[in-house]
């Protein structure tokens, strides 16, 4: 089967399709590291922007592949979705691709928020194109982790097939694994060489170790995000925001850390607020309410034990002040145990079955705890499948381009289910083609 890699990026879809003896006749890549990195590992040359590329040169195939850009898509970005006009319309490109040349098969790539974004709308324009294209298609939220690899990356898989075919079946039943049993540690490579914490790091974790264990023992650990500013605080969440409010009115109150607002001017009152709380908003969200409700209620109940090591923790940079555990009431009351991430939002704790999905920006990479260091590149590798690679860029970039990949344990699951149709239907190529008839099912076994 011949296979069409679009959006190549480090070519996660090219390593898992390459297993089934599937045949690349064409790919793209805007990045010009990448597009270089992709001749040297595949031994192929791999085109530019797609948009600029004159799509009848694009080889006859049976599969179209595209991770398409995320970004616009993402919770974690603008959400400019279809507005988005470098990145957003790049589905239409596949559109454009899949209405000329008629492929049987395509797999696409994107976030699971793609479904949600702008009320549901954006989806609905893509699945309508796609279908004015006569395909068919089913969607799922696929991650590593329901594979029983220790990765935490959902994202949605759009396989579509041409609607003459008829109805197929896709059958994940793996998920069912989840993360039960699963453990990173044979992942984790020797310390040699791999970046260690800074004393900042490790200073700003000791103390909010100290905070753990001065917490009573015999009362679980908060499942709300800890955001140590709003203890003591006493300003207002009902109403109108701190910022709408004078100074003589703010002057009743207590900013971050307790710090009195009285005789402060109303610049120096907002400095003295937590920066949640300075925005030019008329209401604080209901969510954030909770949230800072629950901050305050933990702080009564609970500042008699922590109170010393608040001085502390008010030396750190705002996003340090804020601590999320998320590894659960069994395990130990240690820090160290655990993967963790300083991200802009605080400070997470996670379980060490599953590294938390790999994001674009290195601040936010994986720390492993008990090592006191930073996850490596070939550790990342091997969590996106891509360990088979002989060249990665170099640092950041290579951090970059992982969070951006297609993971090739997925792909390879995707395969494992389209080929088990298409041996159940017998099918062979698109007579307007001219590429071989699809090579059998048996044929496509993954390579030991």
């Amino acid at each position: 089967m011949k296979f069409i890699d679009l959006f190549a990026g480090l070519g996660g879809f090219h390593l898992a399709l390459k297993e089934f003896n599937m045949k690349c006749v064409f790919a793209s890549e805007i990045d010009e590291c990448l597009r270089n990195l992709y001749q040297e590992n595949f031994g192929m040359k791999c085109h530019g922007d797609i948009t600029t590329i004159d799509i009848e040169i694009i080889p006859a195939h049976d599969l179209l592949c595209a991770g398409f850009p995320c970004q616009p898509f993402s919770k974690a970005g603008h959400q400019q979705g279809l507005g988005d006009t470098q990145r957003g319309k790049m589905i239409f490109k596949i559109v454009e691709i899949l209405k000329f040349h008629k492929p049987r098969y395509f797999i696409l790539e994107n976030v699971p928020h793609i479904k949600k974004h702008n009320y549901q709308n954006t989806w609905k324009t893509i699945t309508t194109e796609l279908l004015k294209c006569g395909y068919s298609f089913k969607d799922y939220i696929l991650s590593p982790h329901h594979f029983g690899f220790p990765h935490t990356r959902e994202r949605i898989f759009i396989i579509g097939w041409k609607s003459e075919i008829g109805d197929m079946d896709f059958q994940f039943s793996a998920k069912a694994k989840g993360l039960k049993n699963l453990s990173i540690k044979k992942f984790l490579d020797k310390e040699k060489g791999i970046e260690k914490l800074s004393n900042a790091h490790i200073n700003c974790l000791n103390i909010w170790q100290n905070f753990i264990e001065s917490l009573p023992t015999n009362k679980p650990l908060p499942k709300f995000p800890v955001w140590a500013m709003e203890f003591g605080a006493t300003y207002p969440l009902e109403g109108k925001t701190p910022f709408h409010l004078s100074e003589q009115k703010l002057e009743k109150y207590k900013g971050k850390f307790g710090i009195k607002l009285k005789g402060l001017d109303k610049q120096k009152q907002l400095e003295n607020l937590p920066k949640y709380a300075t925005y030019d908003e008329n209401y604080f969200p209901k969510w954030k309410v909770i949230y800072l409700k629950k901050n305050r209620e933990f702080w009564q109940e609970n500042k008699k034990y922590i109170a010393h090591l608040i001085p502390n923790i008010q030396k750190f940079i705002t996003s340090w002040q804020k601590l999320e555990w998320n590894a659960g009431d069994e395990g130990e009351r240690n820090i160290y145990s655990y993967l963790i991430q300083f991200r802009s939002s605080g400070i997470r704790i996670k379980s060490n079955s599953s590294i938390p999905s790999l994001v674009l920006t290195k601040t936010q990479l994986p720390v492993i705890g008990w090592q006191k260091r930073y996850l490596s590149v070939p550790e990342a590798q091997k969590l996106q499948g891509l360990d088979k690679l002989k060249k990665m860029p170099p640092e950041p970039k290579a951090f970059q381009s992982l969070g951006n990949a297609v993971n090739v344990t997925v792909v390879k699951n995707i395969i494992q289910q389209l080929m088990s149709n298409i041996k159940e239907k017998s099918l062979v190529s698109s007579p307007r083609h001219y590429c071989n008839p699809i090579i059998s099912y048996r044929d496509c076994q993954i390579a030991p």
